[in-house]
Order: C-alpha cells, then structure tokens, then sequence
C-alpha cells in the first residue's frame, strides 16, 4: 500500500489560489530542470504534491512513466532528483514543502538514455560501458568488474559501490528508457531494434536484482512507450505504471482543468481579452483543441489531461494553433500513416485498443502493421485516446480490456487527417477526387439550409467504403459508430481547408459532454449526433438530455442563428456494411 505523507496546508491552498491573480508569468518551451522552472516569475504547475506520494513509496518499489514527447516527463525526474538532494528549499512555495517529508539527502545515478546513439548493437553496448563508468567517476568510486564490456555487470558494480561509500540507497533514475530502440524504428535492419532488446532487458535486470539485495532506495523509469517495458521480460515487471495505480497520479504529466485555470489566470485573461471571449468560451476552445488524453484504465474522466507544451504555447502566443502534433508526430508513425489510404485510416478510428497487443514487441508490431498494432503504438504516442468504461480490480482484468480508440482532441486529428489528405492530393487518386467533389456539394447543401441533400451526400459518400475497412472491427458496434464518425470528419474537415463560409466542430463540448458534430451556416446551426442501428428519437433526445444545445458558442458567435437538432443513422447488415444513411431533424427553440 502507498503510504499518505500528509495533504498540503491552508498556506499552499492559497498560494495556488492567489497564483490566478499574480502578474504575468515568463513562458518557456525549452526547459528541462526544475531548477530553471523555479525562476522568478517562471511558469510552473506544481505537481509536488503527487510526487510526495511517489517518492514515499518503499524502497523494494518503483515507478514507471510513459508519455508521448513534450509531457515534461524530464522535468518531473529533474524534480524527483531534486527532493533526493534533501534540497528542501527549492520547493519553498510549493505543496510539498510544508508536507511531514524526510528531506534526506541520498546519492542518485542517472541516466538518459536518449544521448546513447545506436549505430550497431557493439557500438551500442559500448556507449553504454562508457556511460556507467562516467557515472562511476563522478561519484568517485572504482569499479572492480573483470569484464569492463560488459554493461550489465559495470551497472552492477556501480550500484554496489555507491551504496557501499554512502551506506545508503541508491536513487536510479532512468529518463527516456526506449529511446535506444525507437532509434532503431527508422532502421532499414528490423533485427537491429531485437539486439538491442536484448541489451536492455540485461541491462535493466540489474534494477531489480540490486533492489532485492537492499542496495537501491528509489527506481524511476521515463519514456514513450510502455511497449517496450512489457516486452523486456521479468526485467522491469516489478516497476508500477502510475496509469495502473490511480487517475490522480494518472494526471502526473500533462495540465488539468483546474492547474490551467489556478496557474495561468492573467495568461487566460489576456488571451480570452485577445480573442474578444469571456474567460469560461476561451477555456472552452483550449479544451476542445488540447484537452482529452487519458492513458489509464480507470474509465474516470477527472484524469483527462492537457497537452502541456500545446498549452504553453497558447499563453506565449496568445493564440490558438498546431503546436504540437505536427511537430512531435514520430517519423517512424508518420511514414506509416503516408502510406495508409482515407478508409484504412478511418478503420484504424474505427475501433478498440487492446491491451493484450503489449506482449509484442513494437518491432513486431510496426512489422505486422495490423489495424489493432498501429491503434496501440499510436494510443501510447499521444495520437489516439481510449475510453474504458469498466473499473479493473487487477492487472489480468486490466490486460483484457479494450478502449474505444478516439482522437484526444482537435489539433491531433487535423494533423492526421491532414497528413492523409496531402497523400491522396499528391496521389491524385480517384478517392480524392470524389471525396473533395463530394464535399464541395455537401457546402452547396448546407448554404441552402438542405440536410436531406447533406445526408444524401454523406450516404453516396458511405457507399464507396469497401467492407474490407471494417473487416478486424469488433463486434462492438461503437466500433461502426467510430468508424463513420471518422469518416464524416475527414469530409468535414475538407470543409474547413477548402470553405471558408462554413464553421464545423467536431466532438464540440456542451454542458453535459460531447456533440459528435455542430456545424454552422450564415443562419443555422445544426447539432448532429450519429448512430449506428440507432433509434433517431433517442439520438434526438440524447441531444437534449446532455444539454449540447447549451455550448457557450451557441449563446455566443452564434446567438442570431437557428438552431436544428440532426440525428444520422447508419443502418447496417455486418458483413455487408451500410445499407442505409437515415436523417431525422428537429427545430429547436431556445430558451429566452
């Protein structure tokens, strides 16, 4: 069991409530210390509190962290290292300073991995030795190993030593574990990605035969994939993913509603100023465009988090845009999604994220490139998000559970849909062509306020799709609901790059959740809800009963405008595919 250190003061309380008030902060990108993020008027979400709870942890237990790029995984280790020191007032001003904590100083290795180039699995292994006996220096030990090639043993040696010279624990912590064999993902030799598996899985088999000895105080592991972690044996199994252990540690890495608004009030003010909004609609369109990953299994919507690089940005340049997905996509996942067509990047939407999946390696997944592969590798890199709708009581439930694959939010779906269409447009394929024509009819449809000629377009559209698209979907029918949702926002999103007399919002937050689609004319707005077999007076009244007819924006940009409540269904035999495309609309009235 965790042990509860204690809950920060009425002081820390309000100092995180007078932050909301307290003058513009500096924003920085770039900053990978904790030190360099507790400078005067720096920008810094304290997560203090969480790390109170991790690093109270007993001493044979560890922790693991994966996040995609930019999730201040680095920091957070920075900040682990720093309490290690026993540097008590470098968090002066923070929860964690007032807590009943130790502050006890313990001597710390640590390693990033990311600075180990890999040219060949020798060359590898050798920067590795090289790596554990600098660590050896800048302790001062000598380490006594007979076979200085040897990593594995080096590693060992130096533990030993260290906790001999300090009588105490050793602290290991180990930042972008992976990125050795992500290195090789781009790698013309798939077998090089397997040598340097097995490097590894030796290599980190140290941590948990010297924790077993009494040697090691602390372990922390970062890094992007948990694939690699689950197919490195027994070597890192008695590590705990925080997305395993609870959605309050879940929300670790990445900003919550809650830090944004406490942390960034004058940033949000000016930027809400900026874009002529109150503060409660700018803090709408971030959540729509950054908001909405979630890596743990706890089905709880409270651990959704915020991009917080994206989020950053927005501040430093007051303005919304793509800031991270683009730049941050992998190369390796972007060469794969350039060779997908429209429909197979709609089936890989369409769908569950199995978690048995991680018992392959990713080289053998990016070897198989199955629909379910590719969901799993893109879920763990921040490009989709799953729902889970069920709580698991242990970690076999948890291994058989499947998340319903989602984009997490706007910026991420318009690079990939973007990255897809550029394909297709370069291609000049046959696809495309129809696809840009058909939505340049859907326009004329919706300017002349004609939903039936809209939805006989979305049905021309859905029954062009080959069934072969949803040929690995599961039996799940949010599977199909999925699929042709993704479908309809490629369309849609045509729309957006090609039309500017149309706005369209996809997954638009409402009072009670999420609308599937709001798109708004010159003097309509239609809310659409789509369904799969569905009963169209349900979908009408889901419509009402989760209150999406009370989107800021509808009391806002869009105050003059009609407002129609669309409900569309997919009527399908499974292995046949769609057989039908059903409209029903209603008028709404607002309430005055």
């Amino acid at each position: 069991m965790e042990s509860d250190v204690g809950t920060p003061t009425k002081k820390a309380k309000l100092d995180s409530a007078m932050a909301a008030t307290s003058p513009p902060k500096r924003i920085c990108t770039s900053l990978n210390t904790f030190k360099d993020h507790r400078e005067p008027h720096m920008a810094y979400v304290d997560k203090t509190a969480l790390v109170a709870r991790i690093v109270s942890r007993s001493a044979e237990k560890g922790y693991f962290v994966n996040r995609p790029r930019k999730f201040g995984k680095t920091v957070l280790l920075d900040t682990i290292a720093t309490y290690f020191k026993g540097d008590r007032e470098a968090f002066r001003g923070l929860a964690i300073y007032d807590m009943q904590m130790p502050w006890e100083e313990f001597p710390i290795i640590r390693f990033s991995m990311n600075a180990l180039r890999v040219r060949s699995a020798d060359q590898f292994e050798a920067n590795l030795c090289s790596s554990v006996l600098r660590k050896a220096k800048s302790h001062d030990v000598c380490l006594t190993s007979p076979n200085s090639s040897d990593s594995t043993l080096l590693f060992e040696n130096l533990i030993e030593e260290v906790y001999e010279k300090h009588q105490k624990g050793v602290v290991i912590l180990i930042d972008e574990y992976d990125a050795p064999i992500l290195q090789c993902l781009n790698k013309e030799n798939a077998e090089l990605g397997k040598d340097i598996e097995e490097i590894l899985a030796s290599f980190y088999g140290v941590l948990k035969s010297s924790s077993s000895h009494g040697y090691v105080r602390f372990r922390y592991m970062t890094g992007i994939t948990r694939l690699v972690k689950d197919t490195l044996g027994s070597s890192l199994n008695d590590l705990s993913s925080i997305d395993d252990t609870s959605p309050q540690l879940a929300s670790l890495c990445g900003f919550t509603h809650d830090e944004i608004k406490s942390t960034f009030g004058p940033e949000l003010s000016e930027f809400a100023r900026k874009a002529k909004k109150c503060e409660d609609e700018a803090m709408k369109g971030i959540e729509d465009r950054y908001n909405g990953y979630n890596w743990h299994l706890f089905g709880d919507k409270a651990g959704l988090v915020f991009n917080p690089y994206a989020i950053l940005c927005v501040f430093k340049c007051k303005a919304l845009g793509v800031y991270w997905a683009e730049e941050y996509l992998p190369k390796w996942l972007k060469g794969f999604l350039n060779r997908c067509d429209f429909f197979e990047t709609a089936s890989i939407i369409g769908g569950l994220v199995p978690m048995r999946g991680r018992q392959r390696s990713i080289t053998e997944l990016l070897q198989s490139l199955d629909l379910d592969s590719v969901r799993l590798i893109m879920w763990e890199c921040g490009l989709l998000t799953a729902e889970f709708t069920a709580e698991f009581t242990s970690e076999d439930d948890a291994e058989d559970a499947a998340g319903m694959c989602r984009f997490p939010n706007n910026e991420v779906a318009s690079v990939v849909w973007k990255n897809v269409l550029n394909n297709m447009k370069e291609a000049k394929s046959k696809e495309a062509i129809e696809l840009h024509s058909g939505a340049e009819r859907m326009v004329e449809f919706l300017m002349a306020d004609d939903i039936k000629g809209f939805v006989a377009e979305i049905k021309s559209l859905i029954n062009k799709v080959p069934n072969v698209s949803l040929a690995n979907a599961s039996v799940d029918v949010r599977c199909y609901e999925a699929f042709y949702h993704a479908v309809m926002f490629t369309v849609l999103y045509m729309l957006r790059v090609n039309v500017k007399k149309l706005h369209w919002f996809t997954e638009k937050t409402g009072a009670g959740g999420r609308i599937d689609f709001m798109i708004a004319s010159k003097t309509t707005v239609y809310l659409i809800e789509l369904k799969c077999n569905g009963n169209l007076d349900r979908a009408l009244q889901q419509i009402k009963d989760k209150r999406y007819t009370e989107s800021p924006d509808l009391d806002g940009l869009y105050k003059h405008h009609q407002i129609k409540l669309v409900a569309v269904s997919f009527t399908f035999q499974r292995g046949d595919g769609v057989v039908g495309v059903v409209p029903k609309v209603e008028d709404y009235e607002r309430k005055r």
